[in-house]
């Protein structure tokens, strides 16, 4: 019993957020598909390499489930990639709202 189970990913924990262009939301949160552990010696303790890969830019709407990018984790026994899902759907803005933003911008409302 030398060994300990790492989880690197837990399905639909979210683990991050991701800005979405266009949106009524100005980010989105995203989890992993799938759960992923690795199994480890007790006295490694290393953390398991991983990098978020997200498909930017990221445009509104956008529907709870749609794939956002992968997470690829790096093993002594290769790289796995799973998934990254939106958390929430997100709708596009009305002209009325993109209009309103374009003007606060330009009078220099929004940082």
């Amino acid at each position: 019993y030398n060994n300990k189970k790492e989880a690197v990913t837990t399905e639909g924990e979210t683990i991050g957020e991701a800005e979405v262009k266009k949106g009524i939301e100005k980010s989105v949160g995203y989890y992993a598909k799938e759960s992923f552990s690795v199994l480890k010696q007790k006295s490694d303790t290393a953390q398991t390499e991983y990098e978020v890969i997200l498909d930017e830019p990221i445009y509104a709407p956008i529907t709870k489930g749609d794939k956002l990018g992968v997470v690829q984790i790096k093993t002594p026994e290769g790289e796995h990639s799973i998934d990254l899902l939106a958390a929430n759907d997100i709708n596009r803005k009305g002209i009325n709202l993109i209009l309103s933003d374009f003007f606060d911008k330009l009078l220099g409302k929004i940082e």
